[in-house]
């Protein structure tokens, strides 16, 4: 992966940006629909008497379309990013092999690869598409942190 990538990455993540990344490239007509359904405003509900905002929560995550993370695992990003983020907040999401299966297969069913980007060992879990906004809105604010998600081998979501 060249600098100029890895320096694209950085930038998002210092923008308070969630990369989501494209590591599979075999399916461009399931990424667009997989990165539409990430980046889809979600409508939490009223709580505590707080008004929603009218258009939803939008999650924080910005694609990256480029073939430079072609089959990029999480071990791999944090190399070439230089190694641990000093961000409190770095993360990252993959959208790798295993998505597309399950989406081209049954598309409610396809998880995504959440990364820990603060670690030298990334911690990961995986998450439906359809979580990745309560995966975020939650990350954001504080009320859970990465850890929390990482518990066994379970899909968050499913």
């Amino acid at each position: 992966m060249a600098s100029d990538e890895s320096q694209a990455i950085l930038a998002l993540v210092q923008r308070h940006l969630t990369p989501f990344i494209r590591t599979d490239f075999s399916d461009d007509q399931l990424w667009r629909r997989i990165e539409k359904a990430a980046a889809a405003p979600v409508k939490f509900g009223v709580m505590d008497g707080d008004p929603e905002p009218d258009d939803g929560y939008i999650p924080g995550i910005h694609p990256v379309d480029n073939p430079v993370f072609l089959d990029v695992t999480a071990h791999q990003l944090l190399r070439h990013l230089g190694g641990p983020l000093q961000h409190a907040d770095a993360r990252a999401i993959l959208v790798d092999s295993r998505t597309v299966q399950e989406a081209s297969q049954s598309f409610p069913s396809a998880s995504v690869e959440y990364v820990d980007l603060t670690t030298t060992s990334p911690s990961t879990f995986r998450c439906l598409i359809s979580s990745i906004a309560t995966v975020d809105v939650n990350l954001a604010i504080g009320n859970l942190y990465f850890d929390e998600f990482t518990s066994g081998d379970a899909v968050y979501g499913a």
